[in-house]
């Protein structure tokens, strides 16, 4: 039952960039882009295979989680619009 004590963040992004790592603290991200275009990136390999920014859909919210209680890693989050976003730590 400890989790209904963790902290949960919001916040919401217009028209910028907002780079998230592990200082953040989060451990479960959800993003839902309002209106415009946007896009997430992370800064990861895979092999030799670097990440490539992926668009995010009006309205379609998009969860990224760690395993357990270890923060996510690097990415970058961009939006010309509107993007709600909340986490978890």
């Amino acid at each position: 039952m400890n989790n209904l004590n963790q902290p949960i963040w919001t916040y919401q992004l217009v028209g910028s960039s907002i780079t998230i790592d592990s200082s953040f603290g989060l451990v479960t991200l959800s993003l839902t882009l309002n209106s415009g275009s946007g896009t997430i990136k992370g800064y990861g390999l895979a092999g030799s295979l670097p990440s490539t920014p992926i668009d995010l859909v009006v309205g379609q919210a998009v969860t990224i989680s760690s395993e357990g209680e270890i923060p996510l890693g690097d990415f970058e989050i961009t939006t010309t619009g509107v993007l709600s976003i909340i986490g978890k730590q």
